[in-house]
């Protein structure tokens, strides 16, 4: 269960030659990205070399969501954009498995077309490397929660901040690449 508030910015430029290679057809190339929960900072990144770069892509769930909330698009100069989504919603319920397919839905394969989840499932059973795992994405929301974003998860009938059933994180970023 995630929270309103939480917030997620992206700059996208047609024209600046240092970008992290995810590129929206009507805005060019992503160049900044942020997340921001009650006006604070909890992740940026602005470079495909950034240790957290890979988290762009773990939080699609999150950002397509907030989209359908609220969403501004605004030039800041002649060829680039800020795109503002943000969660609105009291609470927003989602499930791992949405981690783990909303990524699939945004990239591209080798073949030059978008991914569906029977192509990325026949990779995953011939034992090709995927992207996003879900320790990957466990990282994610437990780098939110670490960061105060008051996540709740559900057992059973009863609720608990995600952030109070955090074992142990310590460590898993060098390993992001799993």
């Amino acid at each position: 269960m995630f929270p309103k508030g939480l917030t997620i910015k992206s700059i996208y430029s047609k024209s600046l030659k240092e970008h992290m290679g995810i590129t929206h057809p009507d805005y060019g190339n992503l160049v900044a990205y942020e997340i921001e929960y009650n006006r604070r900072t909890i992740l940026e990144v602005r470079s495909l070399k950034d240790k957290n770069f890979w988290l762009v892509f773990v939080f699609e769930c999150l950002q397509d969501v907030a989209s359908n909330q609220s969403q501004s698009i605004e030039k800041l100069e002649s060829d680039m954009t800020l795109i503002v989504e943000t969660l609105t919603e009291e609470i927003s319920l989602l499930n791992l498995s949405q981690f783990i397919l909303s990524p699939i839905k945004h990239m591209m394969s080798e073949l030059g077309h978008v991914y569906d989840f029977n192509e990325y499932l026949m990779k995953l059973i011939e034992n090709e490397t995927n992207f996003i795992t879900r320790k990957h994405i466990l990282y994610g929301i437990s780098l939110l929660a670490e960061n105060d974003y008051p996540i709740l998860e559900k057992r059973g009938k009863e609720l608990y901040l995600f952030k109070d059933m955090i074992i142990n994180n310590t460590g898993y970023e060098a390993e992001s690449n799993d």
